[in-house]
């Protein structure tokens, strides 16, 4: 019998199996040239939010439902290695901030963190379809013109892009085709990368970045909690250029950086040190690290170095991993490390 999280899964995607199917004409060029800008943007705004409605339903599930479950038992583990880290060093509590975790609080925060992240992926979509829209009626109205506007136009333009041929031939289905590539099909989610991913494997997808998604969100609001302000990147010989960030060290904010920098600015040889860790939300964008992508099931563990002795910083603050801008040299990188 399937659970939940699997009933939940199967009704979200069916309902967005249908909600596309009803507005395929968003992606039918016969019936976009027959409309205004104005209609067409009505009904992607009546898409976008069909499409959200479906999303929040899903990720914000019930507070006894599967989201709530994973989020509750990432938020224990997260403070329970915590304890590990504070037994391990010994370190006492009368040195760090005297504050509990509110457990209830964070497992709000970090659904709405995540609720957030899936919603923006469908508002990346719509607005892709709305700029190939955009494009394509903007191609329509010039190739609608008379060959005598289109020559004047051209004579205006000679000295920005040289002599220009006489009228204009335009196929707009051509057009149309040229801007599926850089934006994608219109059930498609597309990545800073340019990969193309369809919307039902897309939802597979983030199903299985799930833990790790909540367990970095659960990681940061917790450790605003906690004063805690660098974290360590889990290591489980990763085989890919994640590999390359196992056991580093990383800010868990822009704020933590300044205020650890604040706490030892007396001290410049820990600093420097720590100068060039990178911050969590850096490793998550960057476009040249998969670390926190699709499909990578690392973590970020507490690792709190401002709880730590001037001489425990010293030892532990490991310098950050130097990765090379180029693909082949990477690659170069990990073959070394997986040989090691």
């Amino acid at each position: 019998m399937p659970d939940v999280f699997d009933k939940e899964r199967s009704r979200a995607l069916k309902e967005i199996n249908e909600l596309f199917s009803r507005y395929r004409r968003l992606n039918d060029l016969d019936w976009l040239l027959r409309q205004n800008v104005t209609t067409a943007m009505r009904a992607m705004g009546d898409f976008e939010r069909e499409f959200k409605i479906i999303m929040a339903r899903f990720y914000s599930t019930k507070a006894r439902g599967p989201l709530s479950k994973i989020i509750g038992s990432r938020t224990d583990n997260f403070l329970d290695k915590y304890r590990r880290f504070l037994s391990d060093f010994n370190v006492k509590g009368s040195r760090i901030r005297k504050k509990a975790a509110d457990r209830k609080r964070i497992m709000r925060a970090t659904k709405q963190v995540f609720l957030s992240d899936v919603i923006n992926s469908a508002s990346r979509l719509s607005e892709s379809q709305r700029t190939k829209i955009r494009k394509l009626k903007a191609q329509q109205d010039i190739s609608s013109l008379p060959a005598s506007k289109v020559n004047a136009l051209n004579k205006r333009l000679v000295t920005i892009e040289g002599p220009s041929g006489e009228g204009i031939r335009m196929d707009l289905r051509e057009v149309w085709n040229q801007l599926q590539r850089p934006h994608g099909d219109f059930d498609r989610i597309i990545f800073a990368d340019g990969k193309k991913v369809p919307i039902d494997a897309f939802m597979d997808m983030k199903l299985q970045q799930t833990e790790g998604s909540v367990q970095r969100s659960v990681a940061q609001l917790t450790s605003g909690d906690l004063g805690i302000l660098t974290l360590k990147v889990s290591s489980h010989g990763g085989k890919f250029d994640c590999r390359i960030w196992e056991d580093a060290i990383v800010w868990v904010n822009e704020t933590a950086r300044r205020l650890f920098f604040d706490q030892f600015k007396g001290h410049p040889e820990i600093l420097a040190k720590v100068r060039d860790y990178p911050t969590l939300q850096y490793l998550e964008n960057v476009d040249r690290t998969v670390i926190f992508k699709f499909n990578c099931h690392h973590d970020a563990d507490p690792y709190p170095l401002n709880f730590l002795d001037f001489d425990q910083i010293l030892e532990e603050a490991t310098a950050p991993p130097v990765v090379p801008d180029s693909a082949r040299a990477r690659r170069g990188l990990v073959e070394r490390l997986n040989a090691a």
